[in-house]
């Protein structure tokens, strides 16, 4: 098919909206009739400025700089490789960033929505490492009653009173609210990061993971993980209206900026501990998408950004995790099954234990 055989492989497009438009845009300019069918040995004509650069000609000028910042990335981690960890996930510390949350459900498809099924895999995610190794876990945003427990079943309610966890908390109770908490969690994560290193945490054994369920096109399946494309970075990110000074953990450090060897490292040690998270994913036999799984950018309607949460966030090791595709019934039964959601949280657990070294053992595979 049009759809999956040439613009999901091809074109790092991946909402329902972009593939269907860019099929059809394809389809026009390579005299396809049908989008499902496409004859063995047939022309498909990509305009060259819409694929990735893997796809493009070897002296094309945007593959050079991508093969060139790749290059960079692999120079660092082999002159400074991330320190490892002793036993047990000694010394980690890991914050742990549910999505969404207050009157935000995040996205909602197959009787399954993002908020409250992926907060159950945070649960179990911080269960895990507080009961099986020696890491240390933050929420970015609980409940009243706090540390909120995972669930006892498959099927969930909605919670609408998780705050984030600033202070004074933040509870986003309009729709117009919503970009005030996605920003205050990154002040919240920075504020965490610089309170740890100033108490003697090594800066390589602090890890951001930021946990949400995408709405792609249906046909894909599976995780996908963004990584702080280090392009995406440049500048001074911040906010110094009475909307956020309210908030200690703004007033601490208001403004951020990056110098590019932080952002090259940043982008290659978050690169590394997500492919152990692909990695560790497929060993459990959970799904991952087939098509460029890690990403350094979001495309999507002709834009292309990073999220908030990675590109103001001062914590090296960082990494947004798409677990399923809503828009998927099988990744959406996924999700909703409590067994799979404890799964999923298990194999973070191990994707931890592969990044941190042999000596980090303490894995949920091992027990």
């Amino acid at each position: 098919a049009l759809y999956s055989a040439v613009v999901l492989r091809y074109t790092g497009r991946t909402s329902p909206e972009d593939v269907e438009s860019l099929a059809r845009t394809i389809a026009a300019r390579s005299d396809v009739l049908d989008l499902t069918g496409i004859p063995a040995g047939w022309l498909v004509k990509i305009p060259l400025d819409l694929l990735e650069p893997e796809f493009l000609p070897s002296s094309d000028a945007r593959r050079k700089s991508i093969e060139k910042a790749k290059a960079a990335m692999e120079r660092e981690l082999t002159s400074r490789p991330p320190r490892e960890a002793t036993r047990r996930l000694e010394g980690v510390v890991v914050i742990l960033d549910p999505g969404h949350g207050g009157v935000d459900p995040g996205t909602m498809n197959h009787a399954v929505w993002e908020h409250d099924y992926v907060f159950d895999v945070a649960s179990r995610l911080r269960r895990e490492l507080e009961t099986h190794t020696a890491a240390k876990v933050f929420l970015t945003l609980d409940g009243p009653d706090r540390p909120s427990p995972p669930s006892r079943g498959d099927a969930l309610e909605s919670n609408r009173k998780r705050s984030v966890l600033t202070t004074p908390p933040f509870l986003a109770e309009e729709n117009g609210e919503t970009a005030i908490a996605v920003n205050l969690r990154w002040y919240l994560a920075n504020s965490v990061f610089r309170k740890l290193v100033k108490g003697g945490v090594d800066p390589d054994k602090i890890v951001f993971l930021s946990l949400h369920a995408d709405a792609r096109h249906a046909s894909l399946r599976g995780a996908m993980v963004y990584v702080p494309g280090a392009t995406f970075r440049k500048g001074t990110m911040g906010y110094s209206s009475s909307t956020y000074l309210r908030f200690r953990e703004v007033r601490e450090q208001p403004r951020v900026s990056f110098s590019s060897r932080d952002r090259l490292r940043s982008e290659a040690v978050s690169r590394k501990l997500a492919v152990a998270i692909v990695k560790a994913l497929k060993r459990a036999e959970l799904p991952t998408q087939p098509y460029q799984p890690i990403r350094e950018r979001v495309i999507r309607g002709g834009d292309v950004w990073l999220p908030a949460v990675l590109r103001g966030n001062v914590v090296p090791t960082k990494l947004l995790i798409e677990m399923v595709n809503l828009n998927n019934p099988d990744d959406a039964t996924l999700l909703g099954r409590a067994a799979d959601r404890e799964r999923l949280a298990k194999a973070l657990v191990n994707a931890l234990s592969d990044y941190f070294g042999p000596k980090a053992d303490g894995r949920a595979r091992d027990r």
